[in-house]
């Protein structure tokens, strides 16, 4: 008779494991096997490596050059120093998934002031057509055309793109792949969007003339002196992203730390829906013929409209919710009502309701959204203690709930 040998539980385990790795190791090699015989992959697969190639052969010209790349954790790669007398940085901008990689090229400028130059698309001409965005005119129609000046002021702009070699800087930057050029805080940078590698040495040597080319004029410093100031785009950009940073973390702290609503932690936004849309219209018609004339004024309503007003009203709504409980001086009302159900909802974050009978002389229900500590000593047809004020502004909410104890 032959004799049955049983495996202990840690040698089933053990084996279990191994027989999964074995599978998985399989199952990939096989993928991998199929990918390498899809000819689009090998086209992709080739593409990458000739990239790869491409990369390792300009990062040797470039120490031939003496010029060292190198790559931070924060930032990508990146090469400093200096070519013909001119000191530059050369970097790579990794892209994310709503934009692509670039590559910026940047030098040190006398100029003032801050503008970009970019390509005139058909937004442009819309908005210009239709008197909303102005731009400054450099008296070179065929320039004028083809490229879109944004700046604080366009008495500078158009002083300083009055000079020839400037214009012909410009078009040379363009015509070796740059598709903006912009001068901030004494800094000129042209950019390249969709790309995702080092130039060629000869190309960088020729991209950074062109971007030191460009001077100041008599005419253009004449302007500067009288100074630039200005409300800026990047100003616009940076008080709007405040302002929603502000709002959002406030209502979030708001939701985290006031008692529960008798009508819902969002009867206020329900309820200043209307008065905030009027405001919404008028406030944006104001805001419209505020930047009537501005190079960027499309750019700067799409923020303030989208982000900016929006930001506020959300920020507002989460202060009077505040208000209305921290500045009720209204007296405790006792209510006894039986709890019809309760129940959990489970998403990114999860949340604890009690529903009962609406105790205020109308049909329907009351839901409240409630600590889980609390949501735990629920039970049906459960008699509840509530505590509730009236609200400074009417909106009744809960100050204390607890279930009667049994008889």
């Amino acid at each position: 008779m032959r004799e049955v040998v049983f495996m202990e539980q840690p040698q089933v385990a053990l084996f279990l494991l191994l027989a999964a790795i074995v599978i998985v190791v399989v199952v990939a090699g096989l993928i991998i096997f199929i990918l390498r015989r899809i000819p689009g992959y090998r086209k992709h697969a080739a593409t990458q490596t000739e990239a790869t190639a491409d990369a390792e052969r300009i990062k040797a010209e470039y120490a031939q050059a003496g010029l060292r790349v190198t790559t931070s954790f924060f930032r990508g790669p990146s090469v400093s120093g200096t070519l013909s007398g001119a000191s530059f940085t050369h970097k790579i901008v990794q892209g994310s998934r709503n934009s692509p990689p670039r590559i910026e090229l940047s030098a040190r400028s006398a100029l003032r002031g801050e503008f970009s130059v970019r390509r005139e698309g058909g937004s442009e001409s819309f908005f210009k057509s239709i008197g909303f965005a102005g731009e400054a005119q450099t008296g070179d129609a065929a320039f004028d055309r083809q490229f879109y000046l944004a700046g604080v002021s366009h008495d500078y702009l158009r002083a300083l793109f009055s000079d020839a070699q400037n214009r012909d800087a410009v078009r040379a930057l363009f015509a070796l792949g740059f598709d903006r050029v912009e001068l901030r805080d004494g800094e000129l940078t042209a950019a390249r969007n969709g790309h995702a590698q080092f130039l060629e040495l000869s190309a960088l040597r020729g991209a950074l003339e062109q971007l030191v080319a460009l001077r100041t004029t008599a005419s253009a410093m004449q302007v500067a002196m009288q100074g630039l100031g200005g409300l800026r785009t990047r100003h616009i950009d940076t008080v709007c992203m405040v302002v929603m940073g502000i709002a959002v973390t406030a209502f979030m702290a708001t939701l985290h730390f006031l008692e529960p609503m008798v009508d819902g932690p969002f009867a206020m936004f329900f309820d200043s829906g209307r008065p905030a849309l009027i405001a919404y219209g008028v406030l944006v018609a104001a805001t419209l013929l505020l930047l009537r004339g501005r190079a960027n004024a499309p750019r700067e309503l799409l923020m303030i409209a989208l982000v900016g007003l929006p930001s506020l009203w959300v920020g507002s709504v989460g202060a009077a919710m505040l208000a209305n409980q921290y500045l009720d001086t209204s007296p405790p009302q006792t209510v006894r009502v039986v709890l019809q159900r309760h129940y959990a909802t489970h998403g990114k974050n999860t949340s604890y309701h009690l529903v009962f009978p609406s105790w205020r002389g109308r049909r329907g229900s009351v839901n409240i959204m409630v600590p889980l500590e609390i949501f735990r000593k629920a039970a049906a047809n459960q008699t509840w203690v509530l505590e509730t004020r009236a609200g400074h502004f009417g909106y009744e909410w809960v100050d204390t709930l607890e279930p009667m104890p049994n008889a």
